[in-house]
């Protein structure tokens, strides 16, 4: 089944302490999608310019504004390449907020997603 997914960076800071002042990006690189209770593979991509992000402790916090689902906090494993990633099971389909924070060294980045989930 297709999945449609509609995402927009809608925060943008600067990595801490990081030479040149050149901005860290968070990318999507497998959306989430509704799976009726069931996990579904979610990952995100760091990077700085070229250079993929490595070896940073990320969390993801989904958020669904028109309603009150509370807050799911997944861990996200590093996988390679600055790809990070976790099952998550959202419990129905709509727009939710994903928070993405991420630590090295005493270097954040935060971030924050919007993801127009649907069915897979």
């Amino acid at each position: 089944m297709k999945r449609s997914l509609l995402l927009s960076a809608t925060c943008a800071l600067l990595l801490a302490g990081c030479g040149g002042g050149e901005e860290a990006q968070v990318t999507v690189h497998q959306a989430p999608v509704f799976l009726r209770g069931d996990p579904a593979p979610f990952e995100i991509r760091l990077a700085q310019g070229d250079e993929p992000l490595t070896d940073y402790q990320v969390t993801a916090t989904f958020t669904m504004e028109k309603m009150d689902h509370g807050e799911m906090i997944y861990e996200l494993t590093e996988r390679g390449e600055g790809i990070y990633g976790a099952p998550v099971a959202v419990p129905m389909q709509g727009e939710w907020v994903i928070d993405i924070d991420a630590e090295k060294d005493g270097r954040t980045i935060d971030r924050t997603l919007t993801a127009d989930v649907r069915g897979g």
